[in-house]
């Protein structure tokens, strides 16, 4: 890490690891540039740095490809697009049941889709509610259009 502005070296090191373990240092080089930086990091910051959604590498993959497709769908409308998205979101939930924003994306996205490109049959809609992973703002969103057809 350089300083842009007197072109000063600040930091560097090195992170050998494996695939498996990539999540594993994300928590780690966020605390070593905040130390170089004597920057403090408040408690709920700590923790945030240390909270990770998944720790299967295959499923964030899946879930990286679902949320381009997603981006792509909103954007073009596209039944396709929608498809892809929800299936990539779909593999990476069965790789990690307890992939928190998985799960609340693909809600968030089949309502999307609902709205944008097909209607959803009244039983998909229920699965959305019930297994859709339901939290914070998008779960009011998705209470507050699922009401509204």
């Amino acid at each position: 890490m350089v300083d842009a502005g007197s072109d000063v070296h600040l930091w560097a090191d090195a992170y050998p690891r494996t695939l498996d373990n990539i999540f594993g240092v994300e928590g780690e080089v966020a605390q070593k540039v905040a130390d170089a930086l004597k920057a403090k990091l408040t408690p709920a910051e700590s923790a945030s740095v240390a909270n990770l959604q998944t720790r299967n590498a295959a499923a964030f993959d899946l879930f990286l490809k679902a949320e381009e497709a997603a981006y792509l769908a909103n954007g073009s409308w596209q039944e396709s697009s929608f498809a892809a998205s929800d299936d990539y979101y779909r593999q990476a939930i069965a790789l990690d049941p307890d992939f928190a924003l998985a799960l609340a994306n693909r809600a968030y996205y089949r309502m999307d889709r609902h709205w944008l490109s097909r209607k959803l049959t009244d039983g998909e809609l229920a699965d959305v509610v019930v297994h859709g992973g339901l939290t914070g703002l998008r779960l009011s969103w998705i209470k507050h259009f699922a009401c509204h057809d």
